[in-house]
Order: structure tokens, then C-alpha cells, then sequence
């Protein structure tokens, strides 16, 4: 599979260090060499039909669930091609891609689609299990899924035995919400990682000189039909562009002028949307906004 990466190294420099992360955790982990396994998933089960890479897949800010197995196989200081050797297995899955393609074949149907997203990932587990002794060997505590979506593994139903089958595995995920009955990031195993994205507008920026004339920026989705987005915050943000615009540069919607305005920003404010998580922190942070 090629899946981008080179134009997209900033963003993969900082999931590579998030990464790394997983070898430092003894306290979690244990001590000793940690490497990882990959497993290598048969195509029609692991794409199911779907076109799924990072630049097909309808929202590429969740594309982390393509790339990060590829990374892993690209750094020798992680990778273990032999999985005998290995103290962790990587499983990829692409659901959050695959359940987005769903979506739009169904007319934004959630509950079909869910239900299909967890048959998808159900087989692909199912493989691992009948191909491999390491799953049962463990009861699949040593295996690694990456979850995108806004909330996580919640993509495969809140109370789903899916989702209770790969409860006790390592997820990696962009949020680190610790709520004492959310079972989608549990601090103890679970890592937190930066969002995949196209920084190669923010390249061409590089080296020039930025005056930070904006005092603190925001643009994005603020208006939606759905009264719990963004719990009402985003709002607030566009009634503070509007009272004061001169302190608040704040725009509906995206253009190519992103990384430009970011970039001449003082503050970036990045209020929840569906999820608490935002790209726009790492963003933030690789164009020296606070």
C-alpha cells in the first residue's frame, strides 16, 4: 500500500515521536526490548470494497488509522517483521474510513452504519485470532488498534460486544477525555497521538517572517443544525468576533488563507466541535501560535 508521506513529514515527525512514547512507558509496559508486529491483513478484508488511503477517504484528518501501521514497519527501532519476537501487535483496521464511505452510500444512516463498521472490524479480529496464537495468548492485551474518530473505539457502539471485545487492547487515539465511564481512553494503556495532517501549505511559510498581528483566531465550522455541537462555544467565539473584532479574527468556514492567518496569530483558539479534540492544537504549535 503506498500511503502519503512525504509530503506530509511534519505530521508524521510528530506521530513518530508519540510512538516512541510507547517504548518509555516501563511503568505500563514492563521493562525489556518493546517491539512491534504488524500484522499483514488480507486486502478484501482490510479494505472491504473501499478505495481506503488518506487521500480517498472522505475526511483526511482521521487518516492516523492508515499511516500510523506504516510507520511503525518503517522504523526499525519499533518494528519486529518476525511475530514471534514481537511484545506488541499491531491489528490495522481503517474504520473510521470505512464507516465515513458507509455513510454516504446510506444516506447518513448512523445505525446501519454502525452496524456494518463493527462486522468490518469483527473480521478483521476474527483473521487475527484463527491465523495467530498471540491474540488468545494474552486475551489481546498486547494488541495495538488505532482508533481516529472523534471518540474513538465508541465508533464500533458504546455497548456493542465489539467494543467490549477489544477493551483491554492498547488504542491509540487523539483524545484523552478521563471520565470515570468512558471505556474509549483509559489512561493506564492507552496513548494518546497527534492528528495526521497536510502541513505542506505551512512549508511553503517556512522562513518568512510572520508579523502576529491577530490577537486570537479561529476559523472553522461554527453553525450547525445540531444543537450539541461544540456545546454552544464555537457560537460564543463567533458573538466575540462580531463585538470585537479587532481582538477576535474569527471566520466561518475554511479557504486557502488557513495557514497564512494562523501563522500571523498570536493565540489560536481551538474549542470542541463533535469531539473535545481539534487538529488545530498541533497546528497551532507547528506555526508558533499559543
Amino acid at each position: 500500500m503506498t500511503v502519503l508521506l512525504g509530503s506530509y513529514r511534519q505530521a508524521a515527525s510528530l506521530i513518530w515521536s508519540a510512538l516512541n512514547a510507547l517504548n518509555d512507558m516501563s511503568s505500563v509496559f514492563g521493562a525489556g526490548i518493546r517491539k512491534f508486529h504488524v500484522y499483514s491483513i488480507p486486502e478484501n478484508i482490510l479494505y472491504s470494497g473501499y478505495n481506503m488511503r488518506p487521500e480517498t477517504c472522505p475526511f483526511f484528518m482521521y487518516s492516523s488509522e492508515i499511516v500510523v501501521p506504516e510507520l511503525i514497519k518503517r522504523h526499525s527501532s519499533l518494528y519486529e517483521s518476525s511475530p514471534d519476537k514481537a511484545k506488541f501487535y499491531v491489528v490495522p483496521q481503517f474504520s473510521t474510513c470505512f464507516y465515513h464511505f458507509c455513510l454516504q452510500e446510506a444516506g447518513n444512516n448512523v445505525e446501519i452504519c454502525k452496524e456494518k463498521t463493527q462486522k468490518y472490524f469483527d473480521d478483521i479480529v476474527d483473521w487475527v485470532e484463527e491465523k495467530y496464537p498471540y491474540w488468545n495468548q494474552n486475551g489481546g492485551n498486547d494488541h495495538v488498534f488505532v482508533f481516529s474518530w472523534d471518540q474513538g473505539s465508541e465508533i464500533l457502539g458504546h455497548n456493542s460486544p465489539t467494543h467490549h471485545r477489544i477493551q483491554s487492547c492498547i488504542h491509540l487515539v487523539h483524545h484523552g477525555k478521563r471520565v470515570a465511564d468512558d471505556s474509549n481512553y483509559i489512561s493506564q494503556k492507552d496513548v494518546i497521538i497527534p492528528v495526521y495532517r497536510d502541513y505542506f501549505a505551512l512549508d511553503r511559510l517556512s522562513g518568512k517572517h510572520m508579523e502576529r498581528k491577530i490577537f486570537a483566531y479561529f476559523r472553522g465550522t461554527i453553525e450547525n443544525s445540531e444543537h450539541i455541537y461544540g456545546h454552544g462555544v464555537r457560537r460564543f467565539i463567533k458573538y466575540l468576533g462580531q463585538t470585537k473584532p479587532t481582538k477576535y479574527f474569527v471566520k466561518e468556514g475554511h479557504n486557502e488563507f488557513y495557514w497564512n492567518e494562523i501563522s500571523r496569530s498570536t493565540f489560536t483558539l481551538c474549542p470542541p466541535g463533535w469531539s473535545l479534540w481539534s487538529p488545530r492544537l498541533y497546528d497551532a504549535i507547528l506555526a508558533g501560535s499559543i
